[in-house]
C-alpha cells in the first residue's frame, strides 16, 4: 500500500485496532512525519508519546506492554534505521513485528529493513518523489482556509519541476501559507534556494535553532559535500541574521519586510523564537566574523564545528 491509500483508508486505519503501523521507503521524511502525528491528533483526538530508540528493548517492551485503565495511547518509534547496533535492531524490529497491543504504534523502517517483518503489519510505502496529480490525495499538505492559495502556489511549484519529495512539499506548504500576495515575489528571488534534490539546508537550520546536536551534524554531514568551506559561515551568518531580525519584531513583522524570513525554519518563525535573546544571536554572529577572519587566512573549517557545538551548549547566552 502507499501513502495516498493510508489518507483515503484514514477512518478505517484509526478505527482498527492494529496494533502497528508502518511507513518504509529509501530515505526518511522527518518533516512528513510530523505533520502526520499532528494530523492524526487532530482527527482522532489521539496525543502521541515518543518513544526514545536509544532505550534498552527491555524498558520499551514494560513501557508498551502496560496500560492506565484499559487505555490506549499512541506512540511514535521514529527511524528504526538511526540505531547502529545490528542487534538492538533486530531486537526493535522483532518486537515490532510481535507486537499484540495494547497501545498503538507509528513506525518508520527503511526499505532494506522492511523484509524482516509480517506481512500482517499495515505497512505503507513512501515514494521518493510525488507528482502534482498525487497530492491532491494527501489532506496534510493542504489547509481548509487557504485551498486557493495554496493550490495555486503548487501549480505554480510543479511547473519547475515535475517531482517533489514529501518532505520538500511540508517545507514549501509553510512558506506557503506565510507569503499572502508575496507568492510571486518569493518564486522570483527564492524558490531554487529551496528545492535542492535530496538535499535540505532548512531542515538543516530547523535543527540547528533546535539545537538538535546528534541529527543536526548527522545532515551536516550529508550535506557538507555540497558547498565550499566559504559557503558555511556565510550561511550560518545570515541565519543569525534574519533570527535576530524577527526576534526583534517579536514576531510581528511587518508585512512589506516578510521577505526577509525567507530561509528561515518555519518552526523557528512559529514558536522556537521566543527561546532566544538578541544578545545570544548577536555574540554567536560575532563569533562567526572571528571565524570567517580566520579561514580567510587559511585557518581549520573545523572551527565551525566548534562553534555550532558553543551554540548548541548555550555558551552565547
Amino acid at each position: 500500500m502507499n501513502v495516498t491509500q493510508f489518507f483515503t483508508n484514514f477512518s478505517s486505519i484509526v478505527s482498527y485496532k492494529h496494533p502497528v503501523i508502518c511507513f518504509t521507503g529509501k530515505t526518511d521524511q522527518p518533516l512528513f512525519f510530523e505533520k502526520l502525528k499532528q494530523y492524526i491528533e487532530q482527527q482522532a483526538g489521539n496525543s502521541f508519546k515518543t518513544i526514545n530508540i536509544d532505550s534498552d528493548i527491555s524498558q520499551v517492551q514494560g513501557q508498551l506492554s502496560t496500560t492506565f485503565l484499559g487505555q490506549t495511547s499512541w506512540y511514535w518509534l521514529s527511524n528504526i534505521g538511526l540505531i547502529s547496533s545490528k542487534k538492538k535492531k533486530s531486537d526493535y524490529l522483532n518486537f515490532i513485528k510481535n507486537y499484540s497491543g495494547p497501545h498503538r504504534l507509528l513506525v518508520f523502517i527503511p526499505e532494506s529493513d522492511i523484509t524482516t517483518l509480517s506481512n500482517e503489519i499495515m505497512n505503507y510505502v513512501i515514494q521518493e518523489n510525488y507528482q502534482y496529480d498525487q497530492i491532491k490525495k494527501i489532506p496534510i499538505l493542504y489547509d481548509d482556509q487557504k485551498t486557493e492559495v495554496l493550490a495555486y502556489f503548487y501549480s505554480k511549484l510543479y511547473r519547475l519541476k515535475k517531482e517533489y519529495s514529501l518532505d520538500q512539499l511540508c517545507l514549501l506548504k509553510e512558506y506557503a501559507s506565510l507569503l499572502g500576495k508575496n507568492i510571486n515575489q518569493f518564486f522570483d528571488t527564492w524558490i531554487e534556494q529551496l528545492i535542492i534534490s535530496d538535499v535540505s539546508l532548512f531542515h538543516l537550520s530547523q535543527l540547528f535553532f533546535e539545537k538538535q546536536s546528534s541529527e543536526f551534524f548527522r545532515k551536516w554531514q550529508d550535506i557538507r559535500k555540497y558547498y565550499a568551506d566559504q559557503f558555511w559561515t556565510a550561511y550560518f551568518s545570515e541565519q543569525l541574521f534574519k533570527a535576530s531580525f524577527y526576534i526583534r519584531y517579536q514576531g510581528q513583522v511587518p508585512t512589506d519586510q516578510k521577505q526577509l524570513l525567507f530561509g528561515l525554519p518555519f518552526s523557528f518563525i512559529k514558536h522556537d523564537w521566543q527561546l532566544y535573546h538578541v544578545r545570544e544571536l548577536q555574540a554567536a554572529h560575532q563569533k562567526l566574523y572571528t571565524i570567517d577572519l580566520s579561514l580567510k587566512r587559511g585557518g581549520n573549517i573545523h572551527q565551525l564545528d566548534s562553534f555550532c557545538m558553543l551554540f548548541f551548549s548555550n555558551a552565547f547566552h
